[in-house]
């Protein structure tokens, strides 16, 4: 739940256009709810229909990625399938030494030997499977090849450095490893679903998976009316760092395709309130669209 003070800061969420939206609106909302984070920060990117409309707060600003990233390392992976490179059919040798915290998907493959690199892109999106990421990453040759991918795609800003879980951390608030930012992030998302980039079964699949995923239901999820066509990907650092974030891509019901980036840093809050500040972002965006 929110706590008062995030609700004193975020006030009600009126209805209004989206052309307001565009604009100040979105903003002085977001700036409203960020008061109330005790000194954290908190970045958003709106991206209308066509890619064409877009707004934020600290939309141009980095922040740790944490387990975002994860929906375009899949997107990198289809990219090697497509030119031949990988198979997802192929069995993948796995061994104790592979695993790291949290690994739902990989830990019980474990006594097989082997998981199939399908079952590795689908839990690292749906479960975000951290050690399912980590196999993924070797795949692709290491986290500089997904930031050269990223390049590919037009994306300068974001950057892959490390592995999981050091990635959810940094040492000094100067660090850039392992950032984007809530603009780059939507227009990036936008491209691997929609622009092309990946052959339509491939692109079809990951939204597939974002549809699924099973850890976001208390962030733009929970913003959104459960009617509604939506995917997502949640990233989370523990509560010292504080960093809690959430990608979605949602459609409104006889409209078009909207993507929506939060990054909430905020370690003076738990990570219940800081889902329930990206919940109060969601909420502020679908007031406008209905």
């Amino acid at each position: 739940m929110l706590t008062r003070r995030l609700v004193l800061a975020s006030g009600v969420a009126a209805a209004f256009a989206p052309q307001a939206l565009a604009g100040e609106r979105l903003r002085d909302h977001a700036a409203g709810i960020e008061a109330g984070l005790d000194g954290g920060r908190l970045g958003v990117a709106w991206l209308g229909p066509g890619g064409g409309t877009w707004t934020g707060h600290r939309e141009n600003e980095r922040f740790l990625m944490c387990s975002t990233f994860k929906a375009f390392l899949v997107a990198a992976v289809f990219d090697r399938v497509q030119r031949n490179a990988l198979r997802l059919e192929e069995m993948v040798t796995i061994a104790k030494e592979d695993l790291v915290a949290y690994a739902p998907v990989v830990e019980p493959k474990i006594a097989d030997g082997a998981i199939s690199r399908l079952e590795l892109c689908r839990g690292a999106v749906s479960l975000s499977d951290n050690a399912a990421a980590n196999l993924l990453l070797r795949d692709i040759g290491g986290p500089a090849e997904l930031t050269r991918y990223m390049r590919r795609l037009g994306d300068g800003v974001t950057r892959m450095d490390r592995t999981e879980p050091t990635l959810n951390a940094h040492e000094t608030p100067e660090d850039v490893r392992d950032t984007s930012t809530p603009l780059a992030f939507v227009r990036s998302l936008r491209k691997v679903l929609f622009g092309k980039v990946l052959e339509p079964q491939y692109s079809e699949l990951l939204l597939q998976w974002l549809r699924e995923t099973g850890t976001g239901a208390a962030r733009i999820r929970a913003g959104v009316p459960k009617t509604w066509d939506i995917g997502d990907k949640t990233g989370t650092s523990n509560d010292s760092i504080g960093a809690t974030n959430d990608i979605a891509v949602f459609k409104v019901p006889g409209g078009r395709v909207q993507m929506l980036s939060v990054f909430v840093d905020a370690p003076k809050l738990s990570g219940a309130e800081r889902e329930a500040v990206i919940a109060q972002v969601a909420r502020n965006v679908v007031s406008a669209l209905v």
